[in-house]
């Protein structure tokens, strides 16, 4: 199921007594996605802002965010800027 409609994941969530669901990035399982390392943390940076504004105010879906290993300064700030936008914890 896609985030096209948050208010239908929820409801079929409550259909299967669901209480929490964590959306995991697959196409980012693939590492390394890419070899260039400016093009891989602009891109984890983009899915991380996408989902934290997609899922922002939404309690129920969490997300797990990803950064570029590769790049210890960009995955600080993507964890930070991940963290920020949040839910907070249960």
């Amino acid at each position: 199921m896609e985030l096209t409609d948050i208010n239908a994941r929820l409801r079929s969530m409550d259909a299967e007594d669901i209480a929490i669901q964590v959306v995991y990035p697959s196409l980012f399982l693939a590492y390394p996605l890419t070899s260039n390392n400016a093009f891989a943390t602009a891109l984890y940076s983009s899915y991380n802002r996408w989902l934290g504004d997609r899922l922002a105010g939404n309690e129920r879906i969490r997300w797990a965010a990803i950064v570029n290993l590769d790049d210890v300064q960009a995955a600080v700030r993507q964890v930070r800027e991940a963290k920020s936008s949040a839910p907070p914890p249960l």
